[in-house]
């Protein structure tokens, strides 16, 4: 996959990508983000076994 990047140095046109293209994006992060939190907290609540998995998960983030 190549990415390519296009340097804009017109101050209106970095304005009108920030405010135009962010939000939609930063939405559907939002969005993503909140449905697996969702699924998530189902889980925690009722798998104890996930519970157990989740944890275990845990402990090994937080030694990387």
């Amino acid at each position: 996959m190549e990415c390519s990047f296009v340097v804009v140095d017109e101050r209106s046109m970095l304005r009108y990508i920030r405010d135009k293209t962010a939000a939609p994006y930063f939405s559907n992060l939002v969005w993503f983000i909140g449905g697996h939190v969702l699924e998530l907290n189902n889980c925690v609540q009722h798998d104890t076994e996930y519970v157990r998995v989740c944890v275990a998960i845990g402990f090994l983030a937080s030694d990387l």
